[in-house]
């Protein structure tokens, strides 16, 4: 019997919306994979936006959220059904438009930026970036907000990501290394606008080159 050798690296596609990016994924030797933008696909030449980025975070159901909750004012989530949920979310669409008119683009109500910034970074601090823990990050704030969580793996499967993310009450980034250029990409989104946002790009340089020295 002729047994099939499994791949070490799979070209697949990102599910998420219609632009079909395309993505590398490898086993991590723990059940999942690891996910890169796959740099020789015309529809994204290796880049990833953030749903993209965090593909292998979705491949254990533990820790996914399963069916629909509502924050309580505690901040603790009650499991509601879908009709509550989807009429929460056309209240929290009904109080933007009465406080900013109806002319309002709620595109920006949630900014999101769709690809990687580029830093610099050579082979030895690419290696080092991989293998970050949580207790090399010294930084406490980003952006002038408090950290809320420094993370090097992911929250699901505890796969590690190789890289870091970080968050706060209303940004986050994660920094992962290049596998084809002397670069590490930052993924960032702000709940504030792209201001914000471009000045947790900025941090996040001063944060990640800070845990590597």
């Amino acid at each position: 019997m002729k047994l099939s050798v499994i791949p070490t690296t799979v070209r697949t596609t990102c599910p998420y919306c219609g632009v079909g990016c395309g993505v590398l994924a490898r086993p991590d030797g723990r059940g999942g994979a690891i996910t890169t933008g796959d740099p020789d696909h015309p529809a994204n030449s290796g880049r990833l936006c953030s749903k993209g980025f965090a593909l292998e975070e979705t491949l254990g159901l533990n820790g996914r959220l399963l069916h629909p909750m509502l924050r309580r004012a505690d901040s603790s989530y009650a499991k509601v059904d879908w009709d509550t949920a989807l009429a929460a979310v056309a209240d929290g669409f009904r109080k933007i438009i009465d406080r900013d008119g109806p002319g309002v683009n709620l595109e920006e109500a949630r900014y999101e930026t769709p690809y990687a910034v580029d830093a610099p970074a050579d082979r030895e601090q690419k290696a080092k970036l991989g293998a970050l823990s949580p207790d090399d990050v010294t930084a406490t704030e980003l952006a002038g907000e408090a950290i809320t969580a420094k993370l090097t793996e992911a929250p699901g499967n505890g796969a590690k990501i190789g890289g870091l993310k970080v968050t706060t009450e209303s940004a986050w980034f994660a920094a992962r290394p290049s596998g084809t250029e002397d670069v590490y990409k930052i993924y960032a989104e702000s709940f504030r606008g792209p201001d914000h946002l471009a000045e947790v790009q900025e941090a996040a340089r001063d944060v990640v080159s800070a845990a590597l020295g």
